[in-house]
């Protein structure tokens, strides 16, 4: 099984007859429905990351400094 993100608002997958459902932002399905997935907007977790929550906000950027 693969383990991919889902896009924002998406409740569920379906491949090849079977209805996979989408818990907190991440689905599971098998090797052969990844490249279907990945086509309709899923994005594939990399495992060596940590898993983030769907609400977490991103690392605020430093203002820039005007130069002189």
């Amino acid at each position: 099984m693969a383990k991919l993100k889902a896009p924002k608002g998406v409740c569920s997958f379906t491949h090849d007859g079977v209805e996979y459902e989408v818990k907190r932002a991440r689905i599971d399905v098998p090797a052969e429905a990844v490249a279907v997935a990945l086509a309709h907007g899923f994005i594939a977790l990399d495992e060596a990351q940590p898993d983030a929550g769907e609400d977490e906000q991103p690392a605020e950027q430093p203002a820039e400094q005007p130069q002189e």
